[in-house]
């Protein structure tokens, strides 16, 4: 194997605040293949996937670039939520540490999973396939994400296009190109163009070192 993707997976897998995540959905996944209790939620497996990249698009675009409070305003404590769940992120895409999403965010995000799973399905048995599926595509989504982000040049043409995609939400414009493992939403939603197109926004120029920081 690649010693640079053998790099990569250590780092993703290195990630504490995964670690009860991936726990969560093994556990999970093997009770329901075990005892079969998945098949009768195939059909909401399906959709949750069909519709997941949709989700990834509308987090990442309204909830991650909720805009952030100008420092020095009396809205100290979301500008620093806002900071911790994304915008160190674009202000040090390099830096490993904001790659990943925060432990409490994602917590947060299992409570809802766990709440609407139940209304969807009534049962705990699809609450729970309601949450592992979920929780599956988000582990899917930060080795996607970690990948764009790290200096490995993936051989599959697909991954290798939505690296590309990424850089160029990065280092092109913030405002575009939301999507991390489908470019779906941002063609269904207007907010793909083609980079040859695109002014380079003063974050990009910056992230690129033609700005100062």
């Amino acid at each position: 194997m690649n010693p640079e993707l053998v790099q990569v997976w250590k780092i993703y897998f290195s990630q504490k605040r995964l670690w009860p995540w991936m726990a969560l959905t093994g556990l999970g996944w093997g009770y329901l293949f075990s005892t079969g209790a998945w098949w009768d939620y195939a059909g909401l497996i399906l959709l949750v996937l069909l519709f997941s990249p949709l989700n990834e698009y509308f987090i990442h675009r309204y909830l991650l670039h909720f805009p952030r409070p100008p420092a020095g305003s009396n809205q100290r404590g979301l500008r620093w939520a806002m900071d911790e769940i994304h915008y160190k992120h674009h202000e040090d895409p390099k830096a490993v540490r904001y790659v990943f999403a925060e432990s409490w965010l994602i917590g947060l995000g299992v409570v809802l999973d766990l709440g609407i799973g139940y209304l969807l399905t009534w049962t705990w048995q699809g609450t729970l396939t309601f949450l592992c599926t979920n929780l599956a595509y988000y582990l899917l989504y930060e080795w996607t994400h970690w990948l764009a982000h790290s200096d490995y040049t993936p051989r599959n043409p697909y991954s290798r296009y939505m690296k590309k995609y990424h850089v160029w939400h990065h280092y092109k414009h913030e405002d575009l190109w939301y999507g991390i493992t489908s470019p779906w939403g941002d063609f269904l939603f207007g907010r793909y163009r083609d980079p040859k197109d695109v002014q380079a926004s003063e974050m990009a120029l910056r992230n690129r070192g033609r700005l100062p920081s």
